[in-house]
């Protein structure tokens, strides 16, 4: 499998996120730019959370307008795996690329 590990300013986690992939999984993963606008050929999307010069910068606040996000939509609607952090930054990542439908869940214990 081929990932895309998309990256917006002040973003976070996203080096732990290629690392988890490439490194330990064994698989491809690729940063991706936020102002992309093609992500057909990834067969997974990766989200990271994070923020920067303060909370109205925050990467979920430039991924509500930034192209990718429809890309992320149309991956999620594809059926794709679309995974994100589970802090309060990478849940409003989740909430905009899901806006088309469905919803995060909730993680069970892990151990």
């Amino acid at each position: 499998m081929k990932f895309a590990v998309i990256v917006f300013p002040g973003s976070n986690c996203d080096l732990d996120m290629y690392h988890a992939i490439k490194d330990e999984l064994g698989e491809e993963a690729e940063y991706v730019w936020h102002d992309t606008h093609d992500l057909s050929g990834y067969d997974g999307i990766l989200l990271p959370g994070g923020f920067s010069y303060g909370d109205y910068l925050r990467a979920g606040a430039i991924a509500r307008f930034s192209g990718v996000m429809d890309e992320v939509r149309k991956a999620a609607e594809a059926g794709k795996p679309v995974l994100w952090r589970p802090d309060r930054q990478g849940a409003e990542l989740g909430r905009i690329a899901h806006s088309a439908g469905g919803d995060g869940l909730r993680r069970r214990v892990l151990r």
